[in-house]
């Protein structure tokens, strides 16, 4: 199956790129990959995590240099081994990394202006025309902010969406093509569908974009054609018609799709561990509950509803306050990060790419900093010990890297989350705190990551997962917390619960909680 339909007209297509080749070190990142694009879609490019698509997509950007290949654009073939980002921009492309590419101590005005340039007039700066044209793309895309708001003061989804609104911005051209990788992942549900609600629209008036996603709802709403990748190569491309779900994870897979069940959980939790009177931290407002023994309660809510910042108040990392909070009995009150690791915590936060990551440091070394205790001799760090620790867990959670000394920023981002999972679980946690888990993580990736936690919550792990994704609590999770206005508003058992009733929940009127 391919992209490119007999009897199809040439001048139907917007770009091809073919025989794309990268390599980083002895990894074959890319193996002869191609991908074809028709004008005014939305082509989804789909596949497991370490497949080769961001590697791809950072080749066409000129990010990475191709090892081999070509890309035809505009009726002109190039090497694309010598496509530069300044050739890239003016051939019309136009991308939305990962990495979003902000600068978080700078206003939102200004990473504007550097993404499109500051406006000047005699080579001075006019301000006030920058803070202008920044209003306008904050009211266009719904963000909650100033034109002055540095961009470290916004939650995660309000920096990919400024991100996303800078890439649109500038790609007002039909003739531009946007290439968006994974722009939801940091997205709660809801601004997630405004997003694709704004994209569809965008291709509809004719505008031609690339959208790599793991969110197949998002790919059946708003694609025309997709494309799978699998180790590195085109595994298949077609309509989204032709393509449906079964297909695209059996492409993904290479036919070892693995069934995913409706619950990971077979145990029944014991008696209350953890217990939570009155919580206050930043959004969420008297929170009161009580989690099991191994037991996995969800927390779910909209964006700014107090789920995720009620786990970070647990682990330190935000100031909070409590009428009481006891764990194992015990009063459970650290002020911050290191004594909620004393007291057996464990915490991976939403944005792993700013708070979780060592991007420049090897596998081994992230995977060393949670237990440096472990593998201390006496007189310094076991570099035996370390190393032999690093080949377990890398074993264990099927983690796929060139080698365990290989910079952890070079990993997919599936592969990247196990990493900071296993860094946590090296330490048998007695609670353990997740925000997002899966997040940008592909359908693979994350049954090894919904087995892990399962895992650990059977061998007595108490364990606390907030998450924007839906299907993710009702498989993973023995209750659901609604949050709703910084308060926990119901407490559903996911055995029974719906995803209707869960959705309508958490978008509850706020009056009917007064």
């Amino acid at each position: 199956m391919t992209t490119e339909r007999r009897g199809t007209d040439p001048r139907e297509f917007a770009f091809s790129a073919r025989g794309v080749s990268k390599t980083f070190g002895h990894f074959r990142a890319l193996v002869g990959a191609h991908l074809t694009v028709r004008r005014g879609t939305v082509h989804a490019l789909l596949g497991g995590n370490g497949s080769g698509k961001s590697t791809f997509i950072k080749c066409l950007a000129g990010v990475y240099g191709a090892d081999a290949g070509e890309l035809s654009i505009k009726g002109e073939t190039l090497d694309l081994a010598a496509v530069s980002p300044d050739t890239a921009h003016a051939l019309g492309l136009r991308f939305v990394h990962q990495d979003l590419g902000l600068f978080p101590q700078l206003s939102i005005a200004e990473n504007v202006a550097l993404g499109l340039g500051y406006p000047t007039r005699w080579t001075a700066v006019r301000e006030k025309a920058l803070q202008q044209h920044a209003q306008r793309l904050i009211d266009t895309f719904e963000i909650d902010a100033r034109p002055t708001t540095r961009v470290a003061d916004l939650r995660p989804s309000q920096r990919a969406m400024l991100a996303i609104a800078r890439a649109l911005d500038d790609a007002e051209s039909s003739d531009s093509i946007l290439l968006l990788d994974e722009p939801t992942a940091a997205l709660g549900e809801h601004d997630a569908q405004d997003l694709m609600h704004a994209i569809r629209r965008r291709a509809d008036e004719g505008q031609t974009i690339v959208l790599v996603s793991h969110r197949f709802n998002e790919i059946s709403a708003v694609a025309d054609d997709v494309t799978v990748f699998r180790d590195g190569r085109n595994a298949g491309s077609g309509p989204i018609a032709d393509m449906p779900l079964s297909q695209v994870v059996s492409l993904m897979t290479g036919d070892e799709a693995r069934e995913m069940p409706a619950s990971y959980l077979v145990h029944s939790p014991g008696p209350i561990s953890l217990a939570v009177d009155g919580l206050d931290v930043g959004t969420c407002r008297d929170a009161s509950f009580d989690v099991g023994t191994g037991e996995v309660l969800g927390f779910a809510g909209l964006d700014g509803s107090g789920h995720s910042d009620a786990l970070a108040g647990l682990f330190g990392a935000l100031s909070s306050r409590a009428r009481a909070v006891t764990l194992e009995g015990a009063d459970f009150r650290p002020r911050s990060p290191e004594q909620a690791m004393a007291q057996g915590a464990a915490f991976i936060p939403q944005d792993r790419h700013s708070d979780a990551a060592f991007a420049n440091l090897s596998i081994t070394q992230n995977l060393s900093v949670t237990i440096l205790d472990r593998i201390w001799n006496g007189f310094a760090l076991s570099g035996s010990r370390e190393h032999e620790a690093a080949a377990d867990t890398i074993d264990r959670f099927s983690i796929r890297a060139a080698s365990a000394e290989a910079p952890l920023g070079v990993l997919s981002g599936g592969n990247q989350q196990k990493v900071i999972l296993g860094r946590w679980l090296q330490r048998s946690p007695r609670l353990l705190l997740l925000v997002e888990p899966t997040q940008g993580v592909d359908v693979v990736a994350r049954h090894d990551i919904y087995t892990s936690i399962a895992a650990a919550a059977r061998a007595g792990a108490t364990v606390l997962v907030a998450s924007s994704d839906v299907d993710e609590l009702l498989a993973i999770t023995h209750r659901i917390a609604i949050f709703r206005g910084g308060r926990v508003a119901a407490v559903l058992p996911t055995a029974s619960a719906t995803r209707d009733e869960i959705t309508n929940a958490m978008l509850a009127e706020e009056s009917v909680d007064a």
